[in-house]
Order: structure tokens, then sequence, then C-alpha cells
């Protein structure tokens, strides 16, 4: 459900990177999240937001007015499809799953929307 390109990183410049995230504490995140998504999903057959069928993406992935205006835009803007449209909001269910919120935010409609964008694709500025 996601296009992400990742480009290279000079070696001289990787010293000069700052620290991220630990990976014990992304690992905890993930971890809880599963965790909520095998609950919500504990009288079904499936255990995970990707697997979500239209009926369960409008259940657990509903939006208030101010998040579907703005994948509205998003979508107009960037002329994204019904499975792409589909597609991110179960990337943004997921997203504020890792922030063990119930409800889908603004900036995980943006995140979700942004994995959707292959960058090798745009020209250059």
């Amino acid at each position: 459900d996601m296009h992400l390109t990742v480009p290279a990183v000079e070696y001289g410049k990787l010293k000069n990177l700052e620290s991220g995230e630990k990976s014990a504490d992304i690992r905890t995140r993930v971890c809880q999240a599963r965790e909520i998504q095998l609950k919500r999903f504990a009288k079904t057959k499936i255990t995970a937001n990707a697997r979500m069928n239209t009926k369960q993406v409008r259940k657990y992935c509903a939006l208030t007015p101010d998040c579907q205006n703005i994948l509205e835009k998003i979508a107009l803007k960037m002329n994204f499809s019904a499975r792409a449209h589909t597609r991110i909001l179960k990337v943004a269910r997921t997203l504020a799953d890792l922030r063990n919120d119930a409800e889908i935010k603004a900036c995980d409609i943006i995140e979700a929307a942004q994995y959707r964008v292959d960058k090798s694709l745009e020209p250059e500025a």
C-alpha cells in the first residue's frame, strides 16, 4: 500500500547524521499497534489493517469533516484512484494505531498520502 523511494546516502554524510528514534522504541510501538489491530479484528478472519474490506474501512477509518476535506483535496490534486483512496485510509489507520490514537488525524492522512507518491517520478527542482 506504500510507494517509497529511498535515495542512497553518501558514505561521508553517514557519520554526520543525527540519531533517530531507537530501534527498541520503534519495536515497542509496532508491537502495541499490532495488539490494537489484533483486538480490533478479534472476531474476524483478518489480523491487520491492510486486510480490511470496504465495510471495515468505513467502520474503522471514519474521518472527521476536516480530515475528509484534506483527503479530498489531496486525492483531487494527485489524481488518486478509488483503490489509492482506500489504501491511504488503511495506512492512516495504521499510523494512528502507532500513536495509540483511536482517531485518525490530519497528520495521518497527509503522511499516508505521501507514501503513495513515488518521488522518483517527480521532476527535479
